[in-house]
Parts: C-alpha cells; sequence; structure tokens
C-alpha cells in the first residue's frame, strides 16, 4: 500500500437553471450558544432524528435531541437528554431499530479522561429511559460510536487507555447488554474512527493503529471486520502519519475507506484525503482526493457513488466540499461556507436523497449553530448526481519548466478566480479574479509568487472557483 496514484483533479459542477442543489440549509438546534458533534437518523415511518452537544462552558455541555416529521423542512423543540448540570457531556450518537424504537449513547463526565463513562439511553416515541452505564467497570471509557444491525442488533463501541489505548464494545440484543469485549488482545494502540454495519449484519470498522514502543508519526489507518461473530485480521493503509478515517460499505457489502494522512513532514506539514475500495479480494491503489482537509465522512448513494464531505481551509475561512466519484472523475461542490474553521458534517443516503448536517460556526468560539440540507439523487447512473453542466480545466505542458498554459470553460457568468496554491494550502498568486461572461478563457503563469519570486521544483495546485463550483488540478515544476 506504499505506492500512491496522485490524480488530477477535475472537481466539475455548474448547475443547469432547472437542476435542484442542495435545498436552502434548515437550522435544527435553535439555540443560542455552541453547538456541535451532531448525529442523526431516519428511521422506517421517516423521520428524522437529531441529537448533538450544546456547551454552556468549557466544562459543561448537554446532549439535546429533536426530531422532523416532514423531511427536515421543521424541527420539534430541543430536549435535554443529559439528566445533568454539572457534567462535561459529548459525542452523542443515535439509531433507531424497526418498531422506531431509539437508542443514544454519549460520553458523560468527559472532562476527566480517568473518570468518564458511556451512558445510554432508549425511547418508546414517546418516553425516554433513565441512563444506563455501558461501559460498567471501566472509569476512562471515552469517544463512543454506535451503530444498528439489520436484525436489531445494537453495537457500542469507545476507547480507554488499557492496554496502551484499545477498543471496547459491547452488544445490545433483546433488551440484553453482552459482556465488555475488544477486538483486539494485544498491547497495541488502536482507536475507532469509523464503524457501520452492511446488509450482510457484518460489522466494518475503521480507526488509527500504532505498534507499542512506537512514536506517533507511525500512527496508520487499519479496517478489519466483524464475520460470524469472529474479528478478521486487519489491513494497514498509509506509509505516512494518520490523522482520521471513515469506512462505508457499497451496495454488495464491499467496503471503502477514506483516510487522511501527512504528505510531507515540512512546518507545517501536508496532509490529504486518499481513498480506497476493496475489490474481490485486494484493496484498490490509494487515490489521493484533495490536499489539506479535514472531518472527512464518506457514505455511499444508491448509484453506488462514493460521496465524501469534508472540511478545507481558504485563506478567508473554511469551505464544506461534498465530492464524489463519476466515471473515474471526482467531482465537487461547495456545500457552505464559513469565516471560521470547523464545519464538521455527518450524512445519510436514503430514499433516494442525500441528507447532510453540519456545523456552522457564526464566530470565533461562542456560537455555532447546527444545519440541516438534502439533495435529490437522479437515478441514471451514468449521469452527475446534481446535473451539472461541465465545467473544464486543462493546463499544458504537464510537468513545465518555464510558462504553463492554463485552458477553462464556465458555463454560467458570475465572479471567476483563478489562483495557484502549494501543497500547505498556502496561496502563491492570484492569476484571475473578476466577473466573466460564459465561454473559454487562458490563462499563463509563469511560476512565479505574487512577489514574483521564483517558486521552486515541486507540485502545486491551480484552483478555479466559479460561484460554488470548484475545479481543481495538479501541476508540476521543474527548474
Amino acid at each position: 500500500m506504499k505506492s500512491f496514484l496522485l490524480i488530477s483533479l477535475a472537481f466539475i459542477l455548474a448547475f443547469s437553471a432547472t437542476a435542484q442543489e442542495w435545498s436552502t440549509p434548515v437550522n435544527v438546534s435553535n439555540m443560542e450558544g455552541q453547538d456541535q458533534m451532531q448525529d442523526f437518523y431516519i428511521d422506517n415511518s421517516n423521520t428524522i432524528h437529531c441529537v448533538w452537544t450544546h456547551m454552556y462552558s468549557p466544562t459543561f455541555s448537554k446532549i439535546y435531541y429533536s426530531k422532523s416529521y416532514d423531511d427536515g423542512s421543521t424541527w420539534s423543540t430541543p430536549v435535554d437528554l443529559s439528566q445533568n448540570n454539572s457534567m462535561w457531556c459529548l459525542r452523542p450518537h443515535i439509531v433507531s431499530n424497526s418498531e422506531n424504537h431509539l437508542f443514544v449513547s454519549y460520553d458523560y463526565n468527559s472532562y476527566s479522561t480517568t473518570q468518564s463513562l458511556i451512558v445510554f439511553r432508549t425511547s418508546d416515541g414517546s418516553t425516554w429511559s433513565d441512563m444506563d452505564t455501558v461501559s460498567e467497570g471501566m472509569p476512562g471509557a471515552r469517544k463512543n460510536k454506535l451503530i444498528i444491525d439489520m436484525n436489531d442488533r445494537v453495537y457500542c463501541f469507545w476507547y480507554h487507555d488499557l492496554n496502551y489505548g484499545s477498543i471496547f464494545y459491547r452488544i445490545l440484543d433483546n433488551q440484553q447488554w453482552s459482556e465488555i469485549d475488544t477486538p483486539f488482545n494485544d498491547n497495541n494502540f488502536y482507536a475507532a474512527s469509523d464503524v457501520c454495519t452492511g446488509t450482510d449484519n457484518n460489522v466494518y470498522l475503521s480507526g488509527l493503529f500504532r505498534q507499542y514502543g512506537q512514536n506517533y508519526d507511525a500512527i496508520r489507518t487499519f479496517f478489519c471486520s466483524h464475520k460470524i461473530q469472529i474479528w478478521t485480521d486487519f489491513t494497514i493503509f498509509g506509509d505516512m502519519q494518520c490523522l482520521e478515517n471513515t469506512v462505508t460499505i457499497e451496495l454488495s457489502n464491499q467496503p471503502r475507506i477514506c483516510w487522511r494522512q501527512y504528505t510531507s513532514f515540512t512546518a507545517p506539514p501536508n496532509d490529504g484525503t486518499f481513498y480506497a475500495k476493496h475489490e474481490g479480494n485486494n484493496w484498490s491503489e490509494p487515490e489521493l482526493i484533495v490536499e489539506d482537509p479535514s472531518e472527512q465522512i464518506m457514505i455511499v448513494d444508491e448509484n453506488n457513488r462514493s460521496n465524501i464531505f469534508d472540511t478545507e481551509k481558504t485563506e478567508n475561512g473554511s469551505i464544506l466540499v461534498h465530492y464524489y466519484k463519476l466515471n473515474d472523475s471526482w467531482q465537487g461542490y461547495i456545500v457552505a461556507e464559513s469565516d471560521w474553521s470547523s464545519m464538521n458534517s455527518c450524512a445519510v443516503n436514503f430514499n433516494k436523497k442525500l441528507y447532510l448536517m453540519y456545523r456552522k460556526p457564526i464566530d470565533q468560539s461562542i456560537n455555532s449553530e447546527i444545519l440541516f440540507t438534502k439533495s435529490d439523487i437522479v437515478s441514471n447512473v451514468e449521469e452527475p448526481l446534481l446535473k451539472p453542466n461541465k465545467i473544464e480545466l486543462k493546463i499544458y505542458p504537464n510537468p513545465f519548466s518555464q510558462t504553463i498554459t492554463i485552458n477553462f470553460n464556465i458555463a454560467s457568468p458570475g465572479k471567476t478566480t483563478l489562483k495557484i496554491y502549494n501543497l500547505k494550502g498556502e496561496l502563491l498568486k492570484v492569476l484571475l479574479e473578476k466577473n466573466l461572461l460564459a465561454g473559454s478563457y487562458e490563462v499563463q503563469w509563469d511560476a512565479t509568487t505574487k512577489k514574483n519570486v521564483n517558486v521552486k521544483s515541486g507540485l502545486y495546485l491551480v484552483r478555479l472557483q466559479s460561484g460554488k463550483h470548484v475545479v481543481t488540478h495538479s501541476l508540476e515544476y521543474i527548474k
């Protein structure tokens, strides 16, 4: 897994006038203050259930719940699920079974890494149960994950510092919790990043792995699965330090994985989003999708397309970008923008729609809200998700040694920018920034910065943005 395919990115999204884009965002939390760490689930009656963390102070937060009966257009008044007035409660997760009963887990007393617990509440649709401790006998449990399989078995995973740091879990079956178990019985470091189930009722787990005694720069992404009550051997991804990852299952229950890892150890270090899928008995060669991302999530839609959402830094803040793969090309659209950094998100594919919730910062540290949006999925697998007209970006020669020509087409008039970045995400030069009519344009770059200083040999990114539509290509300069 040490060879990476650096693909020239062609992120193509310019929408026709009749095409439906992402719907107007709806405020789910509707609370003054800082809301974050949201999760949601859609039950068999098409009701959307959402939970999130509301921060009252740096050491005190509660878990709130709201639901929508009308496909996310309106939301109920938030309900406090925490049953506490002093503790730090974080990372809520929610699932629903075939009878539309709800199950919620979250980290309780998270301010203390030696006394924190994983707690659990259920609802039959009218009342909520008392708080139950899932991680009983394991103070210090934190970073919970919650999933449910096709047979209504609920799996709750968490992290604990035991055994150099490892993953533990319990299964709720017929209202009875199993004994605490772990996929790994050794002294290596394991931390769960994501977990899911397929129609085969197998459990698929991705996370971070480090051998005992190794430094943090040896952290890698791992994947394993739980089949017929046995955990399989795990696969390691990445040849440099990994930071986070996500896993999902395609329609035939083949796993796909996306992870973030360093691409260099410069100061600050470069990192990128990588993607691979399981094909037969082997994993595909990893693809580098984008440089300098964070907070990736991934789902597969009804056309078996991989959909990746991540937060990317800009010179003015951050953007939440939706990428999907079509005919071997990754295409992308800016769903949201912020003057601040984090816009972590969660997504669900349901009834030929993509549903998305994300945290939208309002200011630097005080206020943020949970927003909901959705988008239809077209039925023809050969069509783009949102029926875009094509934006083309061509560069030649590539690699280049003196001047490179950048030719591009935009389908709709509007403000257009063309910028050069290094792999750290630093803006080197603005080649174009003006309102343009639809049509073809050509710009040249002579490998200099905005201060007319020659750049060094290496890889760079040229990024075209017209409205919310983005096209990015990598280019190589050789002196």
